[in-house]
């Protein structure tokens, strides 16, 4: 069997929160420059207890996280829709450092 990881730290810019009962999500806006242009996507990362009630971040903050990827589905129109995110395990901000 093979010896596989599951990591990943990105960094980026909070374009929108949702904190829940148990868990805190949040898009980040992760940028890369080719060929002279700048790309940008959001992606979504969540946080459970007990980094969900630590975490202080707002729209605008730049952070980098350090988690694990995450696919989960849903239904839409009667449709499966498939959605990758990034469950959190550390956040740091430009402040503080915010560990699971």
């Amino acid at each position: 069997m093979a010896n596989d990881t599951n990591k990943v730290e990105i960094s980026g810019e909070v374009t929108k929160t949702w904190p829940r009962d148990g868990s805190f999500g949040f898009g980040l806006k992760v940028s890369q420059e080719r060929d002279g242009k700048t790309y940008s996507t959001i992606i979504d990362v969540v946080a459970f207890a007990p980094l969900c009630t630590k975490l202080r971040i707002d729209e605008g903050d730049r952070v980098t996280v350090k988690g694990a990827l995450r696919s989960s589905s849903y239904e839409k129109d009667g449709k499966k829709v498939w959605k990758t995110s990034v469950v959190a395990f550390k956040v740091d901000t430009s402040e503080d450092s915010v560990p699971f």
